[in-house]
């Protein structure tokens, strides 16, 4: 995450913004150090599997990973879908 934190702050967007759903609150500070603004939904203070905060955390294999683009597509078509350019 923080890889790809610097990544997107390098061309210098006005506001950066990171959310995740559960983190222990120790990562929670350090994303929020290096954002504008960090949200978090819950923050336990043991956090052992982060599978268990999930109805369905089921592997994914290489196959659907390939596929995602293409089922992402059509929302990205919706009329309140944001222009990516």
């Amino acid at each position: 995450m923080r890889a790809a934190l610097r990544g997107v702050r390098h061309p210098e967007p006005r506001q950066l913004i990171s959310g995740v759903p559960v983190a222990p609150p120790e990562a929670v500070d350090v994303l929020r150090s290096k954002v504008d603004e960090g949200v978090c939904l819950a923050t336990p203070e043991y956090l052992e599997a982060i599978g268990s905060f999930y109805l369905d955390f089921h592997q994914v294999g290489d196959e659907e990973v390939r596929e995602l683009p293409d089922r992402a597509a059509p929302l990205q078509k919706h009329p309140n879908a944001r222009d990516a350019t």
